[in-house]
């Protein structure tokens, strides 16, 4: 997780160079201005899309006319690219518990972060990652609002 536009341009030049390792999870799903999303759309940064890359919205657009104007700016600037766009995948709620361990399997990831909801909510992840081999505090990892890990 990157706070800073120096840590995330950094990182998104390692995914660029090393394409096949990676998944990026960003902010601008809405067609935000300069969000992270918004400035690899407009080549701002070292990533960049290529045709036939998959980009999935997990979330819908929230129906203000700024926010469906912008979304639909940034649309037609993807899939002029060739980018795919995988939308209407939302659902409202969480992930069943039967859905993250699935996640956790497809992803394989090294740490598990739960993040989004307050450690009561979060903890459910944790306890699932247990019983998936992962250890607290070594490979999973319940973080409090504005910690950093370094791994």
């Amino acid at each position: 997780m990157m706070k800073y536009r120096r840590q995330v341009e950094s990182a998104l030049k390692k995914v660029e160079q090393n394409r096949g390792r990676y998944l990026v999870v960003c902010t601008g799903h809405q067609g935000e201005e300069n969000s992270i999303l918004d400035r690899i759309a407009k080549g701002g940064t070292s990533f960049r899309f290529r045709e036939d890359d998959n980009l999935i919205f997990s979330s819908s657009v929230i129906p203000t006319e700024v926010n469906i104007e912008a979304r639909k700016r940034l649309d037609a600037k993807l899939r002029k690219m060739g980018v795919k766009l995988q939308v209407d995948v939302h659902v409202h709620g969480h992930g069943s518990r039967e859905d993250m361990r699935e996640l956790i399997k497809l992803l394989k990831p090294e740490h598990v972060i739960p993040a989004h909801g307050s450690q009561e909510q979060e903890k459910p992840l944790i306890e699932l990652s247990e019983e998936m081999n992962y250890i607290p505090g070594k490979t999973s990892h319940l973080m409090k609002n504005g910690e950093v890990l370094r791994v």
